[in-house]
């Protein structure tokens, strides 16, 4: 309900959060990793956000659970791994606008559907922009738009039923 120029861009930087197709990870812990850049969340909100992403059973069988070290760049985890707890980072924030850059890109399309069911089942409720090559994507998007060098081609609702309740864009 405000206009964009009416907001602050640091107010605007802080209510989104940004997924890249390739998140970038510390050569530090995978709680410095989910945290980073987050000084006030609660250890139950980041194991919220690993149940809400399907990272519990991965971290439970690390090592040294959320002390475990995680590699320059996450050396030590697969891409799935690496894009889940970039997204739980996302997620700690409580972020309106929430953007996932091709999340299918490391993920099957059973962890994708389970992710995005997840997400939208949240107590809060960010808009989600999905940025993605993948068809199947449309199965479980309110809209669908489509760009061409930068320019709006297309803009649809698809006509198959959607798989998941919520609404992802």
């Amino acid at each position: 309900g405000i206009e964009a120029a009416d907001l602050e861009i640091s107010d605007l930087r802080r209510r989104t959060g940004i997924v890249p197709q390739n998140p970038l990870l510390w050569p530090d812990t995978l709680l410095a990793n989910l945290t980073y850049g987050l000084d006030d969340c609660t250890m139950e909100e980041v194991e919220e956000a690993c149940r809400v992403v399907g990272l519990t059973d991965f971290i439970r069988r690390q090592p040294k659970g959320y002390d475990s070290f995680v590699g320059d760049n996450g050396i030590a985890l697969s891409g799935g791994e690496k894009q889940k707890i970039a997204i739980a980072r996302a997620l700690l924030g409580r972020p309106m606008l929430l953007i996932l850059d091709e999340p299918t890109n490391h993920l099957d399309q059973q962890s994708i559907r389970d992710l995005l069911a997840s997400i939208v089942r949240l107590d809060y409720k960010p808009t989600i922009v999905v940025i993605s090559h993948n068809e199947s994507i449309r199965s479980v998007v309110d809209r669908v738009v489509s760009l061409d060098e930068g320019r709006l081609v297309a803009s649809a609702v698809p006509e198959q039923s959607r798989s998941i309740e919520g609404s992802v864009a």
